[in-house]
């Protein structure tokens, strides 16, 4: 599978604070799994040119980190990835949705929500979705059911 991880996005392109250590880890967990997988830092690119390389890169999984502080423009760039990518299986994690996972599932259109620690929940969610399997039964999740329930998976590790 393509995935694409999206550090902490901001508005318009600029100069990051530090290096997105959390989002190199999974990304480093995707590609040991084979998948096929992008990061983008957030913080150097605007939100602008993040859809427009999500675009030409034809990701399957996108993952995207919500902090409290930039989550207008998560639910932005959420908005812009839905209209361009409709069918893109769309993650979110981070501290503000490991603390809000429901308030982030009614801002976006997003698949599921990552709680807590993600290196070993989301490679369990990357192996559910290329086995075609339910990832209702991967620790660590809030997922968005197809009636738009919420549903949260158990604690993970």
């Amino acid at each position: 599978m393509r995935v694409l991880l999206i550090s902490h996005p901001r508005a318009h392109a600029g100069k990051p604070d530090f290096p997105p250590i959390g989002t190199a880890y999974l990304g480093a967990v995707a590609r040991d799994a084979g998948h096929d997988t992008l990061l983008i830092d957030g913080g150097l690119s605007g939100v602008r040119d993040i859809v427009a390389r999500a675009r030409k890169f034809r990701p399957d999984v996108i993952g995207i980190t919500c902090w409290t502080i930039g989550r207008g423009t998560v639910w932005e760039l959420c908005r812009l990835i839905e209209k361009t990518i409709p069918r893109v299986f769309l993650v979110l994690g981070g501290h503000h949705a490991s603390l809000f996972p429901e308030h982030v599932l009614m801002k976006t259109r997003a698949s599921a929500v990552v709680v807590g620690e993600g290196e070993t929940a989301f490679r369990e969610l990357l192996d559910a979705l290329r086995r075609g399997t339910d990832p209702a039964a991967v620790p660590g999740l809030v997922l968005r059911g197809n009636d738009g329930s919420v549903r949260r998976t158990g604690p993970g590790i």
